[in-house]
Parts: C-alpha cells; structure tokens; sequence
C-alpha cells in the first residue's frame, strides 16, 4: 500500500470527507423524517453517552497506539496487543451493562428503553470506536487512499439501506442499529486484516507480548486516564440532566444540532488525526514544530469558521431543508453549538500536538479543568436553578459545551503558544480575524437575501437563497483570502504554485 506525504493525506482525506458529508447527508434528512421526536431523542441519548461509556473503557490507549505506532511502523506488536485490549474491553462492557439493567439500574437512566435497544445502541459505538481506530492506524502508517476508500464505501452502503428501509416504511431504530453495526464491523474487520498482513509482509515481525505492551501503554496513559474519566463522566451527566430535566423532545432538537457538528468535525478531524504522526515525527526539531503548529491553527480557525458561521445566519433556512419543519425553529441552539464547534477545531489541534509530543501531564491537566468547568455549568445552563427556574434544555446544554470548551482551548492554545514564543496578541488575532469577517459577511447576506423577491415554492424557496448566499459568501472569502494568504499561514507563491498545479492536474 502506498504512502503519502502530509499534504496529500490531507487532500485524500479531504475529498473523502466531503464525499461521506454528501452521502451522510441523506441519512441525516431521512432519520428526523422518519423518526417520532421520541424516537430521534432516543438515538442521540443512546449516540453520546455510549459514545462516552466506550471511550471511558478505553483508557486513552488508541491515543497511545498512534503516537508509538508513527514512530515504530515495523511493531505490530503494538497493534496486536492493542486489538486484544479492545476485545477484552468490549466484552466487559457489555457484561456489565446486562448486569445493571438486570438490576433494575438503568431502566429510569435510560427513560424505559428496552435492554435489545440498549445492547444494539451499544454496540454500534463499540464497532463505531473500532473503525475510528482502524483509520488511525492507517494514518499513523501514512496510508489514507485504503480508509478514504473503505470510509466510502460504508457510508454509501448504510445509505442505501436506510433509503431502502425509509421507502419500505421499515426504518426505525432497531433497523438503523442492526445496519451500522453489521456494515461497519465487515468493513473494520477487512481493513485491520489488509492492513495486518501488508506490514507482516514489509517488516519482520517483532512483538515483545502483552506484558510489555501493557506497561508502556499504561505508562503512556496514566496521566490522561483521570481526565478522560471526568471528562466522558461529564458527557453522561449532561445528556441525563437534558433528558431527566427538559425531556426527549429537548433531546431530539439537541441532536439535531449536534448533527450539524458531526458533519463540520469532517473538516477539522481528518486534519488533527493526520497532524498526530506530523507533530510526533518532528517532535525534536523545535522551528518546524512550532511553524507546522501555528499554520494548523491558522488552517483550522478560518476552514471550521467558514461553514460554522455560515449555518449559524443561515439556519432558519437550512434546518427546514434538512431535517423538516419539526426542527425549523431551532436556531438558537444551533448557533450556541457551531461556536463550541469553531473552538472545537483548535482544542483538536492542541491535544493532537501534546499527544502527539507525550505531554500528556499538561493535556491531563488541562481537560480536567475544561470538564471541572462543565460540572458547574449543569448546574448554572441545565438543572432548574434560581436564574432558570426550569433549565435552558437543548439550549443549556449547548452554552455548557460552548462556554467549557471556550476556557478550556483558549488555556490550551495559550500554554503551547507560550512555549513557542508566540505573543498572546497573534493568538487573538487569529480567532478573531475569521470569527468577525464571516459574520459580518454572512450578515449581509442574510438581510440581502431576505427581501429577494424569491416566489413561494416552499423547500425549493429556501434552497435557492442557500445557494446564493452561499456561492457570494465563498466567493468574497475565496478572494480575501487569495489575497491574504498569510491568515491560513501560507505565502502567496506557495498559494499561486498550488492553484497553479491543481489547473494544471
């Protein structure tokens, strides 16, 4: 299998996201119309806490296989011993949430949701988890052509089958879990198997067994294993005060929300997980470091802004196109979440470098302070308090993710920054610059739009000022930004070289 150098891992990357965004996107449209509001609340409550349960369970160790993996591609030992853990931690977890609903423990947590939905809710974010850790592998071995392309082929596969289910009046919650896990355990499972044999074919194989692999994987994660604890504990208690407090209708309209930053993290998570073997790679060549580090948050703050911004002015259109009427009028919490997602990006690139560099301490530090911050801010955002009396619901929970993460990341970026010697000054700059141009340019455009005199065609009405205002507000950023190229941390003759060879190729 081929590698690649950084630059075109993150073209593969990219186009394959865009891909899977398109192809995601009608599974997106379709669960909203064909789930009840129960029912779609139901499928993010279960999404984000046992998201949470399984990267407890983890111990931080897929963090540890790709910064020892980059630096050692000819261990496969550290794959093994890894693949072994993740089985070992599937099976506990699973037993014990049989163990606890047997008991009657989780039957109120999880609003009277019977043990099969829980099971199956679960074990997609397990195959879910596995997948995640197959591309991480690949990306810590240089290969993104074999992911992108199995990525790909996953995505296109659900979709047709919810599509199928959707038009057969099949598609409900049951069918939704039983397609993704069967579809993305296949594909995981072929992708560790290539991936397996090529680099017992490339290299000799050396494996040093379980015990050593423990103790350096343990090593490596002590520091952040309390961290993660509180952090996806955290995750926990604010999906059950949304649901406990302000209910499943609450629930739903967050997830809708929340679906929109799943789509956005497309952009920015292909580049913090690749910017991993980057960073560890030229971990002892502190100039490079520094610069590679300050382009990725210049990259990062004006690609994530550019469609946060713009879905935030524009959501009174797009929420109707893409998840229907029920959900139109859910802009509120919809703009609190695209600005936790801009921050969002950079806290991905700041933990991506301290894991990346072993300063695992300091990230350990850091995060804990970040959800310290997010259990009091359930109280002020989430729980009935005497501000609120009846909680802020899908919008509370939004203002605790944004207001956390916001403290959290500007700590992050400050400390690395400090450590490079990047005044404090360029560091606002940077996040301003983006945050207040495509605000005010996608102002604008909404005013403008507005009062077009657009007849009445209903969805179509509302597409059509999306699309304009869209291909004007790309346009004037597209042209900025050519003639500013320093903001995303390139010169203008690499950027001129770089149009050039895409017209060229």
């Amino acid at each position: 299998m081929k590698q690649d150098d950084f630059k075109y891992r993150y073209i593969i990357k990219m186009l394959s996201s865009v891909l899977i965004v398109v192809i995601n996107m009608i599974v997106q449209m379709l669960l909203p119309r064909a789930f009840s509001v129960e029912e779609y609340g139901f499928y993010t409550y279960n999404l984000n806490v046992f998201t949470a349960v399984v990267t407890l369970g983890n111990l931080s160790f897929s963090n540890a296989l790709v910064a020892k993996y980059a630096k050692r591609n000819d261990e496969i030992g550290l794959v093994n011993f890894y693949l072994k853990f993740y089985i070992t931690i599937a099976l506990a977890i699973n037993a014990l949430l049989m163990l606890l609903y047997a008991v009657g423990v989780l039957r109120d947590t999880f609003a009277g949701q019977t043990l099969l939905t829980i099971l199956l809710g679960l074990e997609v974010a397990i195959v879910n988890k596995l997948l995640t850790d197959c591309i991480l592998i690949y990306d810590a071995c240089a290969i993104s052509r074999v992911p992108a392309v199995g990525q790909i082929v996953l995505k296109v596969l659900i979709s047709v089958f919810v599509v199928a289910g959707y038009f057969l009046g099949k598609l409900h919650l049951l069918y939704l879990y039983i397609v993704q896990i069967s579809i993305t355990l296949i594909l995981a499972c072929i992708l560790l198997w290539v991936l397996i044999t090529n680099q017992n074919k490339k290299y000799v194989k050396k494996d040093l067994g379980i015990r050593h692999y423990w103790k350096e994987y343990l090593t490596f994660s002590a520091p952040i294993i309390p961290a993660t604890f509180v952090s996806q504990f955290t995750v926990i208690m604010m999906n059950w005060a949304l649901m406990n407090w302000a209910g499943v209708n609450e629930q739903a309209c967050f997830g809708v929300a929340w679906q929109l930053n799943l789509l956005l993290s497309y952009v920015f998570n292909p580049y913090a997980e690749l910017s991993k073997r980057e960073f560890a790679v030229i971990h002892d060549q502190p100039g490079a470091l520094k610069d590679r580090f300050e382009q990725s948050l210049r990259l990062m703050i004006w690609a994530t802004t550019y469609f946060a911004i713009f879905i935030s002015f524009m959501s009174k259109w797009i929420l109707p196109v893409v998840f229907g009427e029920t959900y139109a009028d859910i802009g509120l919490v919809v703009i609190v979440v695209m600005f936790y997602t801009i921050y969002q990006a950079w806290g991905q690139i700041g933990g991506s470098y301290m894991l990346a560099t072993e300063k695992t301490k300091a990230y350990a530090f850091i995060s804990t302070m970040g959800q310290l911050l997010t259990i009091v801010f359930i109280f002020l955002f989430q729980m009935p308090n005497a501000i609120w009396k009846n909680g802020l619901g899908a919008v509370g929970i939004g203002m605790n993710y944004f207001c956390a993460n916001l403290i959290a990341t500007t700590v992050m970026v400050v400390y690395i920054c400090k450590r490079f010697g990047i005044p404090t000054g360029v560091i606002i700059r940077m996040q301003l610059h983006p945050i207040l141009l495509c605000s005010v340019l996608s102002f604008v455009l909404l005013q403008l739009c507005s009062v077009l005199p657009i007849p009445d065609m209903g969805i179509m009405d509302e597409l059509l000022r999306i699309l304009l205002a869209g291909v004007v507000y790309t346009g004037g950023l597209g042209a900025y930004i050519y003639c500013n190229p320093k903001v995303i941390g390139v010169s203008k003759g690499t950027l001129q070289r770089m149009l050039r060879r895409k017209k060229n190729g």
